[in-house]
């Protein structure tokens, strides 16, 4: 994962978005998780996102940066690949109960059902 977040080959809405015909224009890459209409990049995955912050102080000694450069290239990879996989598997199971919730006609705190 680790890789994916340093080459751009992920599946967060920044490059998603860049994927589909016609592109998505840069601004319209919002994060579908959070109320915060942020572009869905790297650092707000990793360092911004607020789902994920009771995950970040429990890896305080490698959430310590606030440039998405330091993070990735720090001196702990093993620690930090399981972090990126915890967040990663929280992030992938959101959706998958969103979609789920929204396929029964359901709805979730800040979810339409549009």
């Amino acid at each position: 994962m680790i890789i994916k977040l340093r080459t751009n080959s992920h599946e967060l809405h920044s490059e998603v978005g860049r994927w589909t015909i016609p592109k998505e224009p840069w601004d319209r890459r919002i994060c579908k998780l959070c109320n915060l209409n942020a572009i869905e990049y790297e650092t707000h995955f990793l360092l911004i996102f607020s789902l994920y912050k009771n995950i970040r102080q429990t890896c305080n000694d490698i959430c310590n940066y606030n440039l998405i450069y330091e993070f990735l290239n720090q001196g702990n990879q093993n620690k930090l690949g399981d972090f990126i996989k915890h967040l990663n598997f929280v992030r992938n199971n959101y959706f998958n109960i969103k979609s789920i919730y929204i396929y029964f006609g359901k709805t979730m705190i800040g979810t339409t059902n549009n």
